[in-house]
């Protein structure tokens, strides 16, 4: 349906994802014409799953953008600015999911119902092909997707400017962390940075923040994915942070 220019979207568990990874590498680099979106949905603490798995690492090496939501209400904005995205780098995009999503509910705004007349065609002069050159190409649409990134509304500060505490975070963790800031007392010295782009990283927007923190806290699930990759890119910087 990408092929012919059309939207399509797929959803999935980590497990459904590990049998579409093959065609999924390929994809990415072949690219697409009309929107594609892969909702995956993990599992924190396996709760309706044999297993836990982190689905962000096949997105960073997929090559292709991944976002998380943190309430319902986001997940529907994010679909449509995955939508928008896909077609703007002509590119997949994953929406990643997690168990307090997938299983709770809340409030969203519809909005206006865009409608898209489109007809399928595949172009005889728009082949795809995964050669191993498009790999370049694979860097030069996720360099693009991290500029997009850096104003993305799906990252929010919370808390005073240049907070010595850090807390990075993700998902429906920002929700954990927020409460126990409050809980402990700390909002006078903490500050919660909620990350919807997980991957490529808003690098500059972080280093603006790290810049100023004596202490970082990462919360996230399932594995420390954010952190490994903030970490490297304060080690890139070294002094500067």
């Amino acid at each position: 349906a990408s092929f012919a220019g059309l939207r399509s979207i797929t959803i999935m568990k980590c497990d459904g994802l590990n049998v579409a990874f093959d065609f999924l590498t390929s994809f990415s680099m072949a690219g697409c014409r009309g929107g594609m979106v892969i909702v995956v949905g993990d599992d924190p603490s396996a709760h309706s799953s044999a297993k836990e798995e982190d689905s962000r690492y096949l997105g960073r090496v997929a090559h292709i953008p991944v976002l998380e939501p943190a309430d319902s209400g986001e997940a529907k904005e994010m679909v449509k600015h995955a939508f928008d995205l896909s077609e703007a780098l002509r590119q997949p995009v994953m929406l990643r999911l997690v168990t307090r999503v997938c299983h709770g509910s809340g409030n969203a705004v519809l909005g206006e119902f865009r409608r898209r007349p489109v007809k399928a065609q595949f172009p005889p002069e728009e082949k795809f092909f995964t050669w191993i050159e498009y790999h370049q190409v694979q860097e030069e649409k996720l360099a693009q997707a991290a500029e997009l990134a850096e104003a993305s509304p799906f990252n929010r500060y919370v808390g005073p400017p240049g907070a010595p505490l850090l807390v990075i975070c993700s998902g429906p963790s920002f929700y954990y962390a927020r409460e126990a800031v409050e809980k402990l007392g700390l909002a006078e010295e903490a500050g919660i940075l909620k990350l919807g782009t997980l991957w490529p990283l808003p690098e500059n927007l972080l280093l603006s923040h790290l810049r100023t923190a004596r202490q970082v806290v990462f919360v996230e699930e399932v594995e420390p994915f954010l952190e490994e990759n903030i970490k490297a890119l304060a080690a890139q910087y070294g002094e500067e942070v």
